[in-house]
């Protein structure tokens, strides 16, 4: 690697890669950020580019500023790259003041902007988190970060390997989503939004390209189209997805510490819920500085709700009850709605999973190697389901089991070994854009589906379980249940997991100017919580009513919290 420790995760174990015109590129074996280790690469780097020479970027210019504008009121911009480039141009069209800052300088720069904007610049820098520190200080509360960079996990780095056209022994860093992700929350960026760098192409110059990729089949085929359509078709331009990767952000107050929000839906749990509930507020995680447990009590009928009151009062437990039983998924995701933690987990209130596994679930989060962690059951050692009472049907669920991973590994692309596991622990961040609407037991394929169709890839870490029987109060049932996840595996893979199917980035950018529209008179409770709400699928902020105007304090208190 560049440097002796990785800037995500600070470890120091690399994987090799291959060699690159003499120097070496490797994957860290933590967090999997590719960085390319040259002793020859000058410290202060410039790497000068002719952008007037490259026929997509006066488009791509354009492009970029819509995205710019739509998130921030017209003002400063530091427009970081080494030559100007016609985002400068259009920005200044709208209105906007530009400084440029070359990548070397970027240290030295003063001032305050409400846009900072990194443009095929990030994997250049050295010290990349040094680099998003500083963009952090020079932004003002709920200013826009955006970046362009190549993404090493694009299709066409995947598909060419070494041959990829951006492979330069000069760049120190290679970033993917989960990469950049882990990034930006670690350096105090909020609200992310990842979109792929989408270019218009003529035929011609589309064919270039395919020879720059040493792409000879799909090179063959575009001069075939060309020969047999007419000039009138050949010359219109199309727009085609690239190697680059578009991401925004907003910046939020940094928090001193890591704060774990616990989510455990309540029903008809009478005879283990208070051991549940005594054993998750007695558990203490190293590395965790604050936490909240995030009951949800669906109007249990078996005396549940009695003793979930009798918890009342108890510091860091805030507990919802909900006026009638909706099922798991609807408990779920009113907890995600009140949840204000950095990092979610998932807890059940019976007793099948052991609460002390909780210290390695969330050991890669707070190591920052992972963003994704599924509680595997059956990783190492294969924990079947073993009912004494009822051995024949232990035998169906674990078909089941074994059928329906197949099922979603199969038409998501994954090698999961236990998707439908309790145990779901991921950074907060990862939840938004998605748009959940089940309610019952499909929601955990829901969950995982979604998260996966948004580029995360889940991390399994084995956890012990020992499955109660239907005599002890399990309630997934045999037929209509299994129906429904057949259902949801199917529709959601063709479907999209945001907020809107018809344009992802435009009700990611609603979102974001709501969140920046919020920081201007509340500044000092960012970063806030989320409004996961099931009646209201568009994720917003939840504001605080007595700190912004009276007309939005109203909108707010139709989707607010709802406990008792």
């Amino acid at each position: 690697m560049p440097t002796n420790n990785c800037p995500i995760c600070s470890g120091s174990a690399q994987n090799y890669l291959f060699a690159l015109d003499g120097a070496l590129a490797q994957r860290c074996a933590g967090c999997g950020l590719v960085g390319v280790a040259n002793d020859a690469r000058p410290s202060s780097m410039s790497h000068r580019t002719d952008w007037a020479g490259y026929e997509t970027e006066a488009d791509a210019g354009e492009q970029y500023a819509r995205m710019i504008i739509g998130l921030k009121e017209r003002g400063s911009v530091l427009l970081i790259c080494d030559e100007p480039h016609p985002l400068g141009k259009s920005l200044r069209a709208a209105d906007c003041e530009v400084v440029y800052c070359k990548p070397a300088d970027l240290t030295a720069q003063q001032g305050t902007f409400g846009s900072v904007v990194f443009l095929f610049s990030l994997e250049r820098i050295e010290n990349p988190a040094i680099a998003l520190d500083v963009a952090h200080r020079l932004l003002v509360e709920g200013g826009v970060l955006f970046i362009a960079t190549p993404a090493v996990d694009s299709v066409y780095s995947r598909r060419l390997g070494k041959s990829w056209i951006h492979w330069r022994n000069k760049h120190p860093w290679y970033f993917s989503r989960p990469t950049l992700q882990l990034l930006l929350e670690r350096q105090g960026f909020r609200y992310l939004w990842f979109e792929s760098d989408r270019r218009q192409f003529g035929l011609e110059h589309l064919a270039q390209r395919l020879q720059e990729l040493n792409m000879h089949s799909a090179l063959r085929a575009v001069r075939i189209v060309t020969t047999l359509l007419p000039s009138a078709v050949t010359s219109q331009q199309m727009r085609m997805r690239t190697s680059g990767l578009l991401v925004t952000a907003l910046k939020v107050p940094r928090r001193t510490g890591t704060k774990l929000s616990i989510i455990m839906p309540v029903f008809n749990e009478r005879a283990t819920v208070a051991t549940t509930l005594n054993a998750v507020l007695a558990k203490q995680v190293e590395g965790i500085d604050e936490r909240e447990i995030v009951v949800v009590e669906s109007n249990s009928r078996d005396g549940t709700r009695e003793i979930v009151k009798s918890f009342e009062g108890r510091p860091g437990l805030k507990i919802i009850y909900e006026d009638q039983p909706r099922g798991k998924g609807h408990a779920v995701r009113t907890g995600f709605h009140h949840a204000t933690g950095d990092i979610i987990l998932i807890q059940d209130a019976d007793t099948e999973y052991d609460i002390n596994d909780y210290d390695e679930l969330l050991k890669p989060l707070l190591q920052w190697e992972q963003l994704f962690v599924l509680g595997s059951r059956h990783s190492g050692s294969f924990k079947m389901r073993k009912f004494t009472d009822q051995p024949a049907l232990a035998l169906l669920m674990n078909f089941g089991q074994v059928l329906f991973t197949w099922l979603m590994n199969t038409l998501y692309r994954q090698k999961m070994t236990d998707p439908f596991t309790m145990y779901k622990v991921f950074r907060r961040e990862c939840l938004f854009g998605l748009h959940f609407e089940c309610n019952r037991f499909d929601f955990d394929h829901e969950l995982v589906i979604k998260l996966l169709l948004k580029g995360y890839t889940p991390f399994d870490v084995p956890v012990n379980y020992a499955s109660r029987s239907y005599a002890e109060g399990k309630k997934v049932t045999i037929i209509g249940d299994p129906l429904l996840w057949i259902r949801a595996n199917f529709r959601f893979r063709f479907t999209s997991p945001f907020i809107t199917s018809k344009n992802a980035y435009a009700a990611a950018r609603n979102a974001l100017q709501k969140a920046r529209f919020a920081s201007r008179y509340n500044a000092r409770n960012l970063p806030d919580k989320l409004n996961f709400a099931p009646e209201a699928p568009q994720p917003a902020l939840n504001f605080q009513p007595d700190a912004v105007p009276s007309n939005i304090a109203q909108a707010t208190a139709e989707t607010g919290e709802r406990s008792q």
